[in-house]
């Protein structure tokens, strides 16, 4: 229970200290548009890994009673459906992420424009780039 506890324990809130000339002035814009989304995505991460966790224990006891019933040409079905349900997991939160520090980043830098579908949409929303 201890670890359950300090998987969802808070930590001080990140800061970002410049060091390269290019980097002059991220800092507001890290502090005014990262920092607040991030103890969100913190808590998002930690639940995708327990849920993942979960997911493995969950595909190792079904493949166990799969076995256990003599089905054994059926045992890589857990395994199969629990990868594809982690992989899915992780490319949302990817997306998610990628949403958060993508404009930040692009804001430093006046030429650049963020070129990520925007939630919700299709890859055909791209298609001009």
């Amino acid at each position: 229970m201890a670890l359950l506890a300090g998987l969802f324990s808070g930590a001080a809130p990140p800061t970002f200290v410049e060091h390269e000339p290019w980097e002059r002035g991220f800092a507001q814009i890290f502090a005014r548009d990262v920092v607040p989304g991030l103890a969100r995505l913190e808590r998002r991460r930690r639940l995708l890994l327990l849920a993942i966790l979960l997911i493995a224990t969950a595909a190792l006891l079904m493949t166990g009673l799969i076995i256990a019933k003599g089905l054994g040409h059926l045992a890589t079905l857990p395994g199969i459906a629990a990868l594809l349900a982690c992989i899915l997991m992780a490319s949302r939160f990817k997306a998610r992420e990628e949403r958060l520090f993508l404009p930040a980043v692009c804001q430093q830098f006046d030429s650049v424009q963020v070129e990520v579908a925007p939630k919700g949409a299709s890859l055909s929303a791209l298609d001009p780039y």
